[in-house]
């Protein structure tokens, strides 16, 4: 589309540095933990760098072999792997006083910190993250900003940005810290902002994904789901064309044209869509929608796009994927992810406008309270 005229924007109030965020952070399964500014607050222009640091190692007195509902289901005598002891609970004096607020007892790390720890993040104009190397404890890792299409788009309500902190080493899955992001301004004036390409200015509408032969399947509770899947079709679906500022809808529409349910009594009773948005943010439409049964081959969905949802204009690919999902119902268990076994073919279409509809238009199904709106 046609650019506007450069320009810039001071949004700074005259600081030199702005914290992004400072949490408690919790490694994962796998050793690894991602992290964003919070909702509202963005990398700004004239930012000439991040400083990335982390501190305060201790562990998690738990062995975290699996997770509930995003929980980890742990031992709190489970220390000896992160230590190094042979059996047994943490040595005497090692614990805290008192549980923390979220209640997994912790202590320190008697290292000071293990090596090796990985940084890598996201700017605002990319799809692939970009490695860094070791983080340093208590010593900031800087990450210097070159242009500024990197910062995010002064008119966005969420930051593009994503940090990335990783260990190779399976053991630090218990470890937790403080993690800390600041944007530092640069000296001078602010640079000018590039014109915002107007990607309606033709048209009101795109063509943003278009693939006739995806596939998506769930190996559900017994594991069989995608034993005949295509592993290499049945990815999260990107966009070819980036959902940029000034969409406001995205028009869907699936066809199934095959359905394999590999196991009768867990077999799924409707379908749904999974929609990732540039955020980060996963959600969906109803997963339990009476209007989208499994016997139901065609189907349209409409997604309203906001400020905190779309691409920057000026990123090398869109953030956004789409997937196709399916849910079961049964007297014990409603489900849409991980139980229903199943895989199924389809073609999908993603049309974007810059056109926007009644709220009742949209199929809304919020994965977090919080984000959805109620009119």
């Amino acid at each position: 589309g046609s650019g506007g005229i450069d320009h810039h924007h001071d949004m700074w109030n005259g600081q030199t540095r702005i914290i992004l965020f400072e949490e408690a952070a919790m490694m994962e399964p796998g050793a690894s933990i991602d992290f964003q500014p919070p909702q509202s607050r963005l990398i700004y222009e004239g930012t000439a760098s991040i400083e990335f640091t982390i501190s305060d190692p201790e562990r998690r007195v738990c062995e975290p072999i699996f997770t509930l509902g995003g929980d980890f289901v742990c031992s709190d005598n489970a220390v000896n792997k992160s230590y190094g002891f042979a059996t047994g609970r943490a040595p005497e004096g090692t614990l805290p006083s008192s549980p923390p607020a979220d209640g997994v007892p912790r202590a320190p790390d008697p290292t000071g910190g293990p090596p090796g720890l990985l940084l890598r993040y996201k700017h605002a104009s990319t799809v692939d993250w970009i490695d860094v190397g070791p983080l340093a404890w208590g010593t900031p890792t800087v990450l210097k900003i070159t242009d500024p299409r990197q910062t995010d788009m002064p008119h966005a309500t969420s930051s593009l940005w994503e940090f990335q902190v990783t260990s190779p080493n399976a053991q630090d899955a218990t470890l937790t810290f403080t993690a800390k992001a600041e944007m530092v301004r640069g000296e001078g004036v602010i640079p000018l902002w590039p014109g915002h390409p107007d990607f309606y200015a033709e048209r009101s509408f795109r063509e943003v994904l278009n693939i006739p032969d995806a596939e998506a399947c769930d190996s559900g509770l017994s594991n069989t789901g995608c034993l005949t899947a295509d592993d290499e079709k049945t990815g999260e679906m990107a966009p070819t064309k980036l959902i940029s500022y000034g969409t406001k809808t995205l028009h869907v529409w699936v066809n199934i044209t095959e359905a394999t349910m590999t196991n009768p009594a867990t077999a799924p009773q409707n379908w749904f869509l999974y929609h990732l948005n540039a955020t980060g943010r996963t959600n969906l439409t109803n997963p339990f929608d009476p209007e989208a049964p499994i016997d139901k081959l065609d189907h349209y969905w409409i997604l309203p796009v906001d400020d905190n949802a779309m691409d920057s204009p000026y990123a090398d690919g869109s953030r956004w994927s789409f997937q196709l999902g399916a849910s079961i119902t049964t007297p014990a268990l409603a489900c849409y992810g991980g139980c229903a076994e199943w895989s199924a073919k389809f073609g999908i279409v993603v049309i974007a406008t810059n056109e926007e509809l009644p709220f009742e238009s949209y199929h809304y199904s919020c994965l977090r309270d919080e984000e959805c709106p109620t009119s």
